[in-house]
């Protein structure tokens, strides 16, 4: 339910640029629960912008 589609619609109508989503995949919770995966999701969070 986070702001993605809102904001990624906006930037390409008004500027014309596409932007790269970085973040969670999209669940029906809104974190996995185990411990493990969830540090995996952070890290790729955290190094996916800087690896173009």
């Amino acid at each position: 339910m986070g702001p993605w589609n809102f904001v990624d619609t906006r930037f390409r109508n008004l500027l014309g640029i596409q932007l790269k989503y970085c973040g969670r995949p999209v669940m029906a919770a809104p974190a996995v629960g185990i411990n493990a995966l969830h540090l995996q999701q952070i890290q790729k969070i955290l190094n996916d912008p800087f690896n173009l």
